[in-house]
């Protein structure tokens, strides 16, 4: 599943995430609504963010630190939370926009040149926010069943991107394609602000008889990683 979630254990106090429900393909829902806390909801941008008209806080930093989190212990932003490689985290899901918005907040332990955050982070941000959509939208039955995984994804780089700072990665559905999802995001300062990144993706929903072993090396087909 590629999906998406301290502050440090003193700030626990939100709701764990819990499955609420198992996808018809047997995928297990670990997200669950949670209220966003900690520094970032302290920002003017992402607090008006949060209460903009149909949006759910569907993942926060507290909520996949807890002891009773059920999202697995090796998931990516929780290992980056653990670490303080991330500050703090909150993703929004806007299923009438079909838009997911991850606001982030990068430690200062993430750089290639100094006082700089190395761009594999923002590609790899880009890459759970792309996932976390996906999921969403699975879950709400507005695409395929069967877990999806990412094909193709590209990004450019527009602005270095200071560290320890704060940022928005919204992702959005360019066009569904049968098994094929295309996806596109940018990474800002704040919605409609300073664009550090920009980048495109391609997640793929196995087949049935793929599904069970995403790790054959017959799971995804080369050949259908086509570029648009």
């Amino acid at each position: 599943m590629p999906a998406m979630a301290d502050l440090g254990s003193a700030q626990l106090s939100l709701p764990h995430i819990a499955p609420r429900k198992v996808l018809q393909d047997g995928e297990p829902d670990f997200y669950d609504d949670a209220q966003p806390d900690g520094q970032l909801m302290d920002l003017d941008w992402a607090s008006e963010l949060r209460s903009a008209p149909g949006m759910e806080p569907v993942m926060t930093a507290g909520a996949l630190l807890s002891p009773d989190s059920s999202m697995p212990a090796d998931h990516l932003f929780t290992a980056l939370l653990h670490h303080k490689l991330l500050q703090d985290l909150t993703c929004l899901f806007d299923r009438p926009a079909r838009q997911l918005h991850a606001l982030v907040a990068f430690g200062s332990d993430v750089c290639g040149h100094g006082g700089l955050v190395h761009g594999g982070m923002s590609a790899t941000v880009m890459d759970e926010t792309f996932g976390a959509l996906v999921y969403m939208l699975k879950r709400a039955g507005e695409l395929g069943d069967g877990p999806a995984f990412t094909a193709h994804l590209e990004v450019d780089y527009k602005k270095p991107l200071p560290a320890p700072s704060s940022v928005v990665c919204t992702a959005r559905v360019l066009s569904v394609e049968g098994r094929k999802i295309w996806l596109a995001a940018e990474v800002l300062d704040r919605p409609g602000g300073t664009l550090f990144a920009q980048g495109k993706a391609l997640f793929l929903t196995m087949k049935p008889a793929r599904a069970a072993d995403p790790t054959s090396p017959k799971s995804v087909a080369p050949a259908a990683v086509a570029q648009r």
